[in-house]
């Protein structure tokens, strides 16, 4: 799926708006947070909106308790979101019913990068980002 990039200014200006709709959009994100988000790709949609916004909370949220991911450092996570993090594409290479390996297109600080993720689904959890093959961060 392709993304279409928004600058903080863009996004800014859309929020404003939609300002009447932003009760549906925290109710929405409450219920992701309290059950985990519904797909693979909301999983990581949510993961890298979250590093744009220096959420590292909601990001850690995001991260398998028993995966091989850990957690950001707060200067981490400051630059990226200073510099800007987009998701641009999602694309399924591998799936079954509880995991998906996923090669994503990534914007960070206007380079354009391919990365893969492993995201798994568990009972307790919902989806979460379980690993990674040359990630942002390495």
């Amino acid at each position: 799926m392709r993304y279409r990039h928004l600058n903080r200014r863009e996004l800014l200006k859309t929020a404003g708006a939609v300002a009447t709709g932003a009760g549906v959009v925290t109710q929405t994100e409450t219920e992701q947070a309290a059950e985990g988000p519904a797909t693979a790709e909301k999983a990581v949609e949510s993961y890298f909106a979250a590093i744009d916004v220096c959420d590292r909370e909601r990001a850690h949220e995001l991260l398998a308790d028993s995966g091989e991911l850990g957690e950001w450092g707060e200067m981490e996570i400051a630059w990226y979101g200073a510099f800007g993090v987009t998701l641009l594409d999602f694309e399924p290479i591998e799936q079954s019913e509880d995991a998906v390996t996923a090669t994503l297109e990534v914007d960070v600080a206007g380079e354009v990068d391919t990365f893969e993720y492993e995201v798994r689904r568990s009972d307790d959890e919902g989806w979460r980002l379980w690993d990674t093959t040359g990630g942002i961060r390495s």
